[in-house]
């Protein structure tokens, strides 16, 4: 008993726990990267442990499934989005203290984190690569539930940032009453679409994001109940923030 107690000890001590923490981070890391140059159908585990000179054993000691890796990398890029997201806000808030009557917050964020999201594929192409390949695939790719509920609490907490926007702007009264968590997933979804479709603008100027994605966002805050004038002194404000940095 005595034994047992002592093995217990060792194995939660800190520096053991680093350790696995590391390993796991390195284990995570080589995975993204055979989705991003392979896809998901070249991930395999015993793929993931000869990159890393394991055993297909002492893989499994981190990861008991595919599933649950594939759920960690989703988890992962949906947390680095959303500590991106949460670094930009706290700027906008910032600004927004300085040079904006408080009605107008809701709206200018919603304006604000649209045109993050827009910037995304140049500033963070790795990330939105990521994204593209987990969230925004049709497929589902964790079907267990247990691997699953890692996915959801992390998108939950991403998700929550933006429906906040929205509450805030509808209770300002810039946008009309609605559900903002349906309008929250329509967003996003309308952003990132407008990113997927980029490639194709070398054969026309219509289909590029930087085209596409002021034009579909301004259509659907006009459609919530925004005024035009609102948006545009909006996006003036955040130009004007930008040229500032």
């Amino acid at each position: 008993m005595v034994y047992f107690i002592n093995v217990i000890h060792e194995l939660s001590t800190p520096n053991r726990r680093r350790k696995r923490r590391k390993k796991t981070e390195e284990i995570v890391d080589e995975a993204m990267d055979i989705v991003l140059s392979t896809g998901f159908d070249g991930l395999t585990m015993a793929r993931v442990a000869q990159r890393l000179d394991l055993t297909a054993g002492a893989l499994y000691r981190y990861f008991s499934s595919k599933e649950e890796l594939i759920a960690e990398l989703e988890a992962r890029s949906i947390t680095q989005l959303h500590a991106l997201i949460d670094t930009e806000r706290k700027k906008w808030t910032k600004a927004l203290r300085q040079t904006v009557d408080s009605n107008q917050w809701g709206l200018r964020e919603l304006v604000a984190v649209g045109q993050f999201y827009e910037g995304l594929l140049a500033r963070q192409p790795r990330l939105f690569r990521l994204i593209s390949k987990t969230l925004a695939d049709p497929l589902v790719l964790v079907t267990d539930e247990h691997a699953a509920a890692r996915v959801a609490l992390a998108l939950g907490g991403l998700l929550s940032s933006v429906t906040e926007m929205f509450e805030a702007a509808q209770a300002q009264g810039s946008l009309l009453p609605g559900r903002a968590e349906e309008r929250t997933a329509v967003y996003w979804s309308a952003h990132h679409g407008t990113l997927q479709t980029d490639k194709l603008g070398r054969f026309s100027t219509t289909l590029r994001a930087n085209h596409l994605a002021p034009a579909l966002r301004r259509a659907l805050l006009l459609g919530w109940g925004a005024k035009e004038q609102s948006i545009q002194d909006a996006e003036d404000w955040i130009c004007r923030q930008g040229n500032r940095k």
